[in-house]
């Protein structure tokens, strides 16, 4: 009986422990088929069958956006080093205001319909702006947005979500990005 009872308190400190890793800090590497490399630092929150998800930070610590990276395009992930020392140091400092608008939160597919994203195809070194029509678990609809940032086409296209390399929602930049474009059109 004390073999099996430490075995689980064991099993609880791995438990915990890996909880304790998934938020921490890490740096993120990835390379994409047209061997463009990018670098990423943040939480990792989980994983499906294509995709691994983050929080990303920025250089100050705060609160960037969710990213799904397919996995596969992750090159090397780095648990611990001085930069993610210096990045979370930032991060300690902020407290609440690390994500002052509450956009942390990690949503289900079917309420991505509406929402704007930047991403990139994975055999694309640019990153483009959608709004996300519709979505499941093969394809994604997305229309294309012009703006002074992005060079994407203004049309509506239809593709599988494994040709996604990155793909970046719920940040502020977007939000703002979006009540602004909704503003217009309510004014127009």
């Amino acid at each position: 009986a004390r073999k099996i009872a430490r075995r689980r308190i064991l099993n609880l400190d791995l438990i915990r422990g890996e909880n304790k890793m998934n938020n921490r800090l890490e740096e993120i590497y990835t390379q994409s088929n047209s061997n463009d490399k990018s670098f990423y630092v943040g939480k990792f929150l989980k994983e499906n069958s294509m995709f691994s998800i983050f929080e990303l930070v920025d250089s100050q610590g705060r609160y960037e956006s969710i990213t799904f990276i397919k996995t596969t395009s992750i090159i090397k992930r780095i648990p611990s080093s001085d930069y993610l020392d210096y990045i979370s140091s930032f991060s300690n400092l902020l407290g609440n205001n690390y994500d002052s608008f509450h956009l942390s939160k990690l949503q289900d597919m079917k309420e991505w319909g509406g929402k704007l994203t930047v991403l990139q195809f994975s055999d694309s070194d640019f990153l483009d702006l959608y709004e996300i029509l519709s979505v499941n678990s093969e394809t994604i609809k997305l229309k294309g947005l012009k703006t002074p940032l992005f060079s994407t086409n203004d049309g509506v296209i239809e593709t599988s979500i494994k040709k996604i390399l990155a793909m970046e929602f719920n940040s502020l930049e977007l939000k703002l990005l979006k009540e602004k474009l909704d503003k217009e059109s309510n004014n127009s």
